[in-house]
């Protein structure tokens, strides 16, 4: 049987042909477009060599410097280099840096030009020390932070006369790394309260501080007096109600050396002990 091909079937015929054409230089396009993408972003000009590093004080600029060109270093899906200067990961290297120098409270990163980054560093400033979950079993210290912040260790390279200046703290940490020692909110207002129980008593030196998991706070000092309190009232109350306190009849022609402990964790009564004596009650007022 013959066939004979139809003025309709002949046109079907170039459209797809017309389509595979297309496509195919659609595809050659897309290819070299690729191509130069890829050779772009290999070129010499746009690849970072320098890390220009700002605001560090205790950190060593080139330990920072080589940290965040390891960080830049290799590529995505092996075809796209990752210190190319628009293609670096900038929010993962903030992180991550931030992670490996705990020293670091905030850091900032952005490109200075086509070869360098500009990584601005603000350092954790030292506010006292953390010694331990409880005075019964210290162990190595750590420096805490305005925000208490356990965030580097006191090594053997700090002296006991660098150290001796700042307050140790006991208690539990939580949190990843760096832990935190209660939380911000917390530590601010311990922290300030001690700083005035420290001016209270220039020549009576705060030895230690320590929380518990109740949130029952010991301060001591210098003469081994303790002063218990809970975190739960306003620091200014609790300074203010030991004020009264060293101003009270029982404290008359007494020093602070002369009592074991006052206690001020029971609301309207403060406890306090005379050393070798009963524990008597006074109201607060």
């Amino acid at each position: 049987m013959a066939r004979v091909a139809l003025p309709q079937s002949k046109v079907r015929a170039r459209r797809k042909k017309r389509r595979i054409l297309v496509a195919s230089l659609i595809g050659a396009a897309a290819l070299l477009v690729f191509g130069g993408l890829v050779w772009l972003a290999h070129a010499p000009f746009m690849r970072i060599t320098a890390v220009d590093v700002s605001g560090e004080s205790t950190l060593q600029t080139a330990d920072i410097s080589n940290a965040v060109l390891a960080d830049i270093a290799g590529s995505y899906l092996y075809l796209f280099p990752k210190n190319n200067i628009f293609l670096y990961p900038k929010f993962k290297t903030e992180t991550d840096l931030a992670r490996q120098m705990p020293t670091i409270a905030k850091v900032t990163v952005n490109a200075k030009d086509f070869h360098t980054l500009n990584v601005a560093i603000t350092e954790r400033v030292p506010k006292a020390l953390w010694c331990g979950a409880s005075i019964s079993s210290a162990s190595a210290c750590f420096w805490l932070d305005q925000d208490g912040v356990a965030y580097a260790a006191a090594d053997s390279s700090f002296t006991f006369a660098t150290t001796s200046a700042y307050e140790r703290y006991y208690g539990a940490l939580a949190g990843g790394s760096p832990q935190q020692y209660l939380d911000a909110d917390q530590f601010h207002s311990l922290s300030a309260l001690v700083d005035a129980l420290a001016q209270n008593q220039p020549y009576n030196q705060i030895q230690s501080i320590e929380v518990d998991g109740a949130g029952d706070a010991h301060v001591t000092f210098a003469d081994n007096f303790v002063l218990m309190f809970n975190l739960s009232a306003a620091g200014a109350d609790v300074y203010s109600r030991f004020q009264l306190v060293l101003g009270s009849d029982a404290f008359a022609g007494h020093s602070l050396a002369d009592f074991e402990y006052v206690d001020l964790r029971f609301g309207d009564k403060v406890y306090y002990k005379l050393r070798d004596t009963l524990t008597p009650v006074i109201k607060s007022k």
